[in-house]
């Protein structure tokens, strides 16, 4: 169970390093398509919303004072959102 728990940690950091790729190069192309970098679209808006629940959950894994179980209810609010 802790290897796969390991696992899941490691699959979120790459896909969270993947997200932040994504949202940073589709902003610089909103920019140059539209003139904006953000314009509050509900598609933009849930990526985001989904950046910050999986940024909230590695942040989790790696302080203090925050129990496993805390840490994987915050990694299963990311499948939900």
């Amino acid at each position: 169970l802790e290897t796969v728990d390991d696992l899941a940690y490691r699959s979120a950091g790459l896909g969270f390093a993947f997200l932040t790729v994504g949202l940073i190069s589709g902003a610089v192309w909103a920019n140059e398509a539209w003139g904006s970098y953000w314009s509050w679209d509900p598609k933009e808006t849930w990526a985001l919303v989904t950046w910050l629940v999986y940024a909230l959950y590695l942040h989790t894994r790696l302080s203090e004072g925050w129990t496993e179980r805390d840490s994987h209810a915050v990694g299963a609010a990311g499948f939900i959102v």
